[in-house]
């Protein structure tokens, strides 16, 4: 697995940008990204573009009972996924 800090070295050596800097913008973007996810209702699902082909979504799952032997509440929740498209495999392949 690459860490993130691992990503961030090597993001500063392409963009020649400081470990600090490039630290700040990472936890910016991931800050960004929850606060957007948190705005996610029923009637509107958020989803993020990051990358080309990279997306992350957010969608809105309502408070349910189950009933079986007992019956179990589910409070209400965000259900976040990531999703890699077609484009972004082909792209990956092709630089194999």
């Amino acid at each position: 697995m690459i860490s993130q800090d691992q990503l961030i070295n090597s993001v500063c050596k392409k963009t020649n940008i400081d470990y600090p800097t490039t630290r700040l913008l990472f936890q910016a973007i991931e800050d960004a990204s929850i606060e957007y996810l948190l705005e996610t209702t029923e009637e509107n699902p958020i989803t993020i573009k990051l990358f080309s082909g990279l997306t992350v979504g957010g969608k809105y799952m309502p408070e349910r009972i189950f009933r079986s032997f007992d019956e179990f509440y589910c409070e209400p929740k965000i259900k976040v996924k990531a999703k890699v498209t077609r484009h972004f495999n082909e792209k990956i392949n092709r630089l194999q």
